[in-house]
């Protein structure tokens, strides 16, 4: 006796209705769903209920089933970092990671990786495990294609493809590095459009201060002039460096620097400050050497040199651009704007004057807290030199 029976299939809120002809009750009734996606878990609902009956539907069933797999579709982001091991060597390594385009459609067992060198033998290499994302290797001067594919049981995904220029000297070291600032914990950089460059690559580390930097990069078309980075590694007080690269017909070149924060802090680091020489009217500062590299938790733009009489708690200085209420001191303030600049000598003093001196670093977080060192001048018969 045959039964013919009307079922419904609930897949994800995608209700399906469907009648099947009759079969005998020993056998199995079949049906097919169609555009799911490869090596994804589903969980349908089906029920069903006699046409002929009046029973009304049975329960639902429910299911756990995962669709096979399928060669990975699209192509990775990849990405290089090239570094000079000698004269005639270079050591490139490869990065890549999934684009918007990149599905793995299973499990990544591998990749493989193929250097192409305009002349000379091809080099390739196979790297397994879903986890490893770089790869190492030597290459001469010319230039090379590269090309990586990720691999699972069912098969291989596009080949991603760069070029490696040839080497022709250092080009790097004339780049003058520019500022750029952030907020908000965003990095906002802009660059000139490059005659001949069809998309543009910024890369940076999220770790500047690790050795493993943890290198990062976005792609650009070449319609694209800035940009907005955000990231949650990004932290206040550490500069970032990003280089800017120009994708050209034989791979990408670099053409600008930049550097900056997403927030300047006050430098942890005051100026070290010794009173080199003193004279009856005048006194000799010295706070060199002075950190400004990328040490620092902003950039350093100047510094403020506080002058004051210890006994009146005020600055009479005969010529002084500026006084100032500090603390509980009023004092006289001269502003240095060069960050370079690490000496000062202070005129206007008066001879057998007790006198506190302090220097801060400014930077675009504020200035560091003010620690005064006491000077007494000699009178106009002496000389001192400590």
């Amino acid at each position: 006796m045959s039964l013919q029976i009307h079922c419904q299939v609930d897949l994800q809120e995608d209700l399906v209705n469907l009648t099947t002809k009759g079969k005998l009750s020993t056998e199995i009734y079949r049906v097919i769903l169609s555009g799911l996606q490869p090596y994804t878990q589903y969980e349908p609902r089906v029920r069903c209920m006699a046409v002929s009956s009046l029973a009304g539907w049975s329960k639902w069933s429910n299911l756990v089933v995962r669709t096979q797999e399928d060669a990975p579709a699209g192509a990775l982001d990849v990405w290089r970092r090239i570094d000079d091991d000698d004269d005639d060597k270079r050591i490139v390594t490869l990065y890549w990671k999934t684009s918007s385009l990149f599905r793995a459609n299973g499990n990544i067992s591998h990749y493989h990786i193929k250097f192409l060198p305009l002349e000379g033998t091809p080099v390739e290499r196979e790297i397994s495990g879903s986890e490893v994302n770089s790869s190492r290797l030597s290459i001469g001067r010319q230039a090379y294609a590269v090309s990586v594919t990720a691999h699972n049981k069912a098969g291989g995904s596009l080949p991603a493809e760069l070029r490696i220029p040839a080497k022709n000297g250092n080009d790097a070291e004339q780049i003058v590095v520019e500022r750029t600032y952030g907020k908000d914990g965003e990095m906002y950089l802009s660059w000139q459009q490059e005659r001949g460059a069809h998309g543009y690559v910024v890369e940076w580390c999220a770790a500047p201060r690790s050795p493993h930097c943890d290198l990062q990069w976005k792609k650009y078309n070449s319609s694209v002039q800035s940009d907005v980075i955000r990231s949650h590694v990004f932290r206040p007080g550490v500069r970032y460096d990003f280089r800017i690269y120009g994708s050209m017909a034989d791979g990408e070149h670099l053409l600008e620097k930049k550097e900056g924060y997403t927030e300047e802090l006050v430098s942890s680091v005051k100026p070290n400050v010794k009173i080199t020489s003193i004279e009856p009217r005048s006194m000799f500062l010295d706070w060199s050497p002075y950190p400004t590299d990328e040490t620092q938790e902003g950039f350093i733009i100047g510094y403020n040199v506080y002058v004051t009489e210890t006994k009146e708690k005020d600055c009479n200085l005969e010529k002084t651009a500026e006084r100032t209420q500090l603390g509980d001191f009023r004092v006289c303030r001269f502003y240095i704007g060069d960050p370079h600049k690490m000496h000062i000598r202070i005129n206007g003093l008066k001879p057998n004057g007790k006198y506190e001196v302090a220097v801060v670093a400014i930077t675009g977080g504020g200035e560091t807290s003010a620690e005064f060192s006491k000077a007494h001048t000699p009178s106009d018969k002496q000389r001192y030199s400590p």
